[in-house]
C-alpha cells in the first residue's frame, strides 16, 4: 500500500480526501497509582510506556494481568482509560 486507507468493517477501504488531524492539549509526567488516577479522573486517559514480558506476551485474558517479574526495560505504549478492582 502506498497510500494511507480509512477501513471501516464491512465497507472496502478507501483513501480518504483529508486525513484527520489529531493534537495533544496538555502532556507532562505522572508517576504514582494516585496521581494516575488523579490525572484519569480530571482529564480522561493517559498514556503509559511498560515493559512487556513473556507472560504478558502469552496473556489471554479475562481479568488483570499483574506483573512480578521487576521487568523495567519499557517497549510499548499503551492508553489507561479507568481504573477500579475487578473482582474484589
Amino acid at each position: 500500500m502506498s497510500k494511507c486507507k480509512t477501513c471501516e468493517s464491512g465497507k472496502p477501504c478507501r483513501i480518504p480526501d483529508r486525513y484527520p488531524v489529531y493534537h495533544v492539549e496538555s502532556y507532562g509526567s505522572v508517576v504514582g497509582v494516585t496521581a494516575m488516577v488523579e490525572e484519569i479522573y480530571a482529564r480522561g486517559p493517559i498514556a503509559a510506556s511498560i515493559a512487556v514480558p513473556q507472560a504478558l506476551r502469552s496473556f489471554s485474558g479475562p481479568g488483570i494481568f499483574c506483573d512480578d517479574t521487576g521487568m523495567m526495560e519499557t517497549t510499548h505504549v499503551v492508553e489507561i482509560v479507568g481504573f477500579g478492582v475487578l473482582d474484589g
